[in-house]
């Protein structure tokens, strides 16, 4: 905790492979996130697993503008929220496992949202393909695009996910890194073009920022340097 800044939540960080953290003290800490998070909102989320992934989406929307990340809080650096990143994944891979349970379709959902992504795309790549008469898809494929890729890393990015025989399923239980085959990795020509169509869709809208920045008088602050070579756009 961080007694000068306004988001002192206590989020669970737990290693599934070495922790020895128990799974009470786990499921005790998770709900007490969900207890301060639903107070923040002033509700209670529907779903807490897209409460997360869509939290992290926002941070990673953010981090890209160049958005002073702790404009709303007054803490919180990029290297420090770079990492809360992969804690709140891990986080929502626990909710997941709960939805399973609570609400299936909702974690089937999940799963499956980088799949329809991979199919959609590869319909708007065929030869016979009319994208003026199909505005519509190509618009909801740049819009899904930074959602499927967090879910399909989430979900897809260990094992083969192209195969059904029960020898690589075996293989798949030995080894102990991810395998060659798995979706991120045989899609990731499809998500690489879904995120740039995202970033063109946006750009032609006139969309300067993230979105869900909160606009204060911060005097002659200076905005954070995003990271990224500046490149100037040249009018044609």
């Amino acid at each position: 905790r961080n007694s000068r800044v306004n988001c002192n939540v206590i989020m669970p960080l737990v290693n599934s492979r070495s922790s020895k953290v128990p799974l009470v003290a786990v499921d005790v800490a998770l709900t007490e996130h969900q207890t301060a998070i639903s107070n923040l909102l002033g509700a209670r989320p529907k779903s807490m697993l897209w409460n997360i992934l869509h939290d992290v989406r926002f941070l990673i929307l953010r981090m890209a503008y160049g958005e002073p990340l702790n404009a709303d809080c007054g803490g919180g650096s990029l290297a420090s929220n770079a990492q809360l990143v992969f804690h709140q994944l891990l986080m929502a891979d626990m909710f997941e496992k709960d939805a399973q349970v609570d609400s299936p379709e909702m974690a089937q959902h999940a799963r499956n949202l980088s799949a329809g992504f991979l199919v959609a795309s590869a319909i708007t790549h065929a030869d016979d393909f009319n994208s003026r008469s199909n505005s519509q898809l190509c618009r909801g494929l740049a819009d899904s695009s930074t959602m499927a890729c967090l879910t399909c890393i989430l979900f897809h990015n260990t094992k083969d996910d192209y195969s059904s025989s029960v020898a690589s399923a075996a293989t798949e239980t030995e080894e102990t890194k991810p395998h060659p085959k798995r979706r991120w990795v045989v899609g990731r020509d499809y998500f690489l073009r879904g995120l740039l169509n995202c970033a063109g869709r946006r750009h032609a809208l006139g969309v300067e920022g993230s979105g869900c920045s909160v606009i204060r008088n911060t005097g002659n602050k200076r905005r954070r340097p995003a990271g990224f070579a500046d490149w100037d756009i040249v009018d044609e």
